[in-house]
């Protein structure tokens, strides 16, 4: 009766789950008819491979152990384009219930750390909306509240991995990547006042924040 949030909800299905493979598809997303069947039979018949996602607009697609990738800044797909193994996903003991946002991120990380590899159909196979007015991506608080607990739990990692000064650039680009959905999504539907007080609060001295902003604008005019 209580809402426990997306990580306890995956948790709790994959649980309760029968068969050896499982896909997830949030209430707003929406799979072609051939999404599954296309990533069925890649994982199957590559025993090395432990998850399939498929292309979705604006994500570079990399095969194979991606953790340098992902500590190089790479955004991994929305978890509605993925199919994996059920036990791999036990092992890694789900979702990260503590956190409200950022969970898919963390499970990558996870996933790539323990050493299992990915593969990709490389078409879009899910169809993404952001116009629900409940979707939790729209809280910024929260999401900005659970990109700083996902950051400060991969920190020591990163500088391990990296060092100081590339986790200072990965916690600026991380911060911009979870929040600029929201300004843009904001902007479309007039909300001015919300999306001046996201800028004020987070962006107004980040210069990473308007050279995206900047690209973002350049890409929208050539389109129109």
């Amino acid at each position: 009766q209580t809402n426990m949030g997306a990580s306890y909800s995956r948790n709790a299905g994959v649980q309760n789950a029968n068969n050896k493979l499982i896909a997830f598809l949030d209430s707003d997303d929406i799979w072609a008819d051939d999404k599954l069947e296309k990533q069925i039979r890649l994982i199957s018949k590559k025993k090395d491979i432990h998850m399939v996602y498929c292309a979705q607009d604006g994500i570079t697609l990399h095969r194979g152990n991606v953790l340098d990738k992902l500590l190089d800044g790479w955004i991994a797909p929305n978890p509605s384009t993925l199919v994996f193994k059920k036990t791999i996903y036990s092992k890694l003991n789900g979702f990260d219930e503590s956190l409200q946002a950022c969970e898919d991120h963390d499970f990558w990380f996870r996933f790539s750390k323990k050493g299992y590899f990915v593969d990709y159909v490389d078409e879009e196979l899910t169809t993404f909306t952001n116009d629900a007015d409940n979707r939790l991506s729209h809280d910024y608080v929260l999401r900005i509240e659970a990109a700083k607990i996902f950051l400060k739990k991969w920190q020591i990692f990163i500088y391990e991995n990296r060092n100081k000064e590339h986790y200072k650039i990965f916690y600026s680009n991380y911060i911009i990547t979870v929040l600029y959905p929201i300004i843009i999504n904001n902007l479309k539907q007039f909300k001015f006042l919300s999306c001046l007080k996201i800028y004020i609060k987070y962006f107004y001295l980040d210069m990473n924040f308007y050279n995206r902003f900047i690209k973002y604008l350049k890409k929208r005019i050539v389109n129109s």
